[in-house]
């Protein structure tokens, strides 16, 4: 489950990622005229670094529950 949900964030903090940057250019040179853009690298590994953290940790605790049941009875719930 762990894997499952790291890899969820980790896509979703690189696409946000990929997004933003994209976005902060199109800001700079086409709404502000700001010739000089320099890409921060920092912040950008943090937001992702983040997302990954935070599907971690909201998908274990959505798992918690199940993982304290016996695999039997879970099936048979459903």
């Amino acid at each position: 489950f762990a894997v499952e949900y790291a890899c969820l964030g980790a896509v979703s903090g690189l696409g946000g990622v990929l997004l933003a940057a994209v976005l902060t250019w199109v800001v700079h040179r086409l709404v502000l005229d700001v010739e000089q853009w320099t890409l921060d690298v920092l912040p950008l590994a943090a937001g992702a670094v983040g997302a990954t953290a935070v599907a971690l940790a909201v998908g274990g605790l959505a798992t918690l529950r199940l993982l304290g049941r016996a695999p039997l009875a879970v099936l048979r719930q459903d």
